[in-house]
């Protein structure tokens, strides 16, 4: 099973790095969620067009990674 959902940071103009924020944010929900019954998902993919929303995509996924860093060492 697939799950998608689309941002329109493009013509629509929704703020990159609030997307970005949002997005990576739910995709860590939305892993963690999951009950035993069911497999988390192997792969979250993140479709990006330019080196801007690469930009704050990255940012995102790296301030998620330290946070988790720091809630282990806690």
């Amino acid at each position: 099973m697939r799950n998608k959902t689309n941002s329109s940071t493009g013509i629509f103009g929704f703020p990159k790095d609030k997307c970005a924020r949002i997005l990576v944010q739910e995709s860590i929900n939305f892993s963690q969620s999951q009950d035993t019954l069911n497999t988390p998902p192997e792969i979250i993919e993140f479709c990006v067009f330019d080196d801007e929303t690469f930009y704050h995509f990255k940012k995102e996924i790296n301030n998620a990674k330290n946070e988790q860093k720091n809630n282990i060492v806690s």
